[in-house]
């Protein structure tokens, strides 16, 4: 509902609030790591994390560990990683580059803006386009046609109404919304182009020689396109929630690292314990990579600490005896998210477009969006 001001009320502010639905809790520290790895960027720790789990672990504990192959999208995806990381480590030392280094790496510099040009471009699923978190540069551009016609309109009027208050206030939201980068989600930009909607609309009602009919038109078929392109990526909001505790999984790799040279005593045992429901497979994923690496470190006398066969020996007993649990856990977990889908889908059957053009459909998107949260907050609830 809108109040008298033209704004969205608490609704407004609900929908600035929380622009991913798919947060947990982040785990809690294991030993006395005192070290701070947030500072490393997900995809590279995903990557490091997979290419050791290649190495001397398994990817679904079924393939024996060394025994993997790489795809050509995987070669590129960690490309990509690698120039985020060199871009990042160069920033520190601009006054030792030089434009003879940048000339070398001509190549690196067009297969980057090649391969961004192409997963920008390419079809976006529901499956796979997370309307939170993803770029959308082809539907963020359809908004500037509306924002420009309605731009045009208040000043037509600004000329016989100068320093309006609600036109001028229209006119720095619609400013605002264009200079948006182009890689900004478009969850992010709905709110503004919703409440820019309800400015006009209030000022509509209250003085009717302010009309903007075809401007708002345009403007509510954008709304209603993104509204709809949000509500039909529920299937990714869904994986995002399984996704997320492997990601805090991972950001256990470096702290379990550091404790490899020292005796685990309890920490193995702590490491799965203090584990969430959600985050189980993965940590025993690592257990048994860092098994594949002492294993193979002992073998080969790379290292030679006393605690070595000992921790050898309790990364063995630690996963072999809690590896048992994993169907179960893999059971429980498909229970809770197949509860969850089910609940979505009936609730989106009953879900209707109507009014496509008017005030209406942002209320109703605004409760679909609600019960949608609630959902996937339960399915997160499920998994801890």
């Amino acid at each position: 509902m809108l109040e008298s001001g033209g704004d969205l009320s608490s609704e407004w502010q609900e929908l600035l609030m929380e622009q991913e639905f798919s947060k947990v809790e982040s785990p809690k520290e294991v030993g006395n790591v005192e070290e701070d790895w947030s500072s490393i960027p997900e995809s590279i720790l995903r990557s490091l994390v997979k290419v050791h789990d290649q190495l001397f672990g398994s990817g679904n504990l079924l393939k024996c560990p060394g025994v993997c192959l790489i795809t050509d999208e995987e070669r590129l995806l960690l490309f990509m990683d690698s120039y985020r990381l060199g871009t990042t480590i160069l920033e520190g030392f601009q006054s030792l580059t030089s434009s003879i280094m940048d000339d070398n790496l001509l190549p690196e510099h067009l297969l980057r803006v090649c391969l961004e040009y192409q997963w920008s471009s390419g079809s976006k699923s529901a499956h796979s386009y997370n309307v939170y978190k993803d770029s959308n540069a082809d539907v963020m551009f359809k908004m500037v046609e509306p924002l420009t016609a309605i731009q045009n309109k208040v000043k037509s009027f600004l000329v016989e109404w100068p320093d309006h208050p609600s036109l001028m206030k229209i006119m720095e939201i619609t400013e605002t919304l264009l200079d948006v980068p182009p890689c900004t989600p478009l969850s992010k930009v709905l709110p503004g182009l919703q409440l820019l909607a309800g400015k006009i609309q209030f000022l509509h009602e209250n003085d009717s020689i302010f009309f903007f009919k075809d401007e708002m038109q345009l403007l509510y078929t954008t709304i209603s396109s993104w509204q709809k392109l949000e509500v039909d990526s529920w299937p990714t909001l869904v994986d995002g929630v399984r996704e997320q505790h492997e990601v805090n999984a991972t950001k256990l790799w470096f702290p379990l690292y550091s404790v490899l040279h020292r005796s685990f005593s309890g920490d193995a045992k702590e490491f799965i314990c203090t584990s969430t429901v959600g985050e189980f497979k993965k940590r025993l994923l690592l257990l048994l990579a860092f098994h594949g690496q002492l294993k193979d470190g002992i073998h080969l006398q790379v290292y030679s600490s006393p605690h070595a066969e000992e921790n050898l020996k309790i990364l063995y007993n630690t996963f072999g005896y809690y590896v048992q649990f994993l169907p179960r856990v893999l059971e429980h977990i498909e229970a809770g998210k197949g509860s969850v889908e089910k609940d979505l889908k009936d609730h989106l059957n009953l879900f209707s477009w109507e009014h496509p053009c008017a005030r209406a459909s942002i209320e109703n998107f605004r409760r679909t969006r609600q019960k949608i949260w609630k959902l996937i907050q339960k399915l997160s609830c499920k998994n801890q």
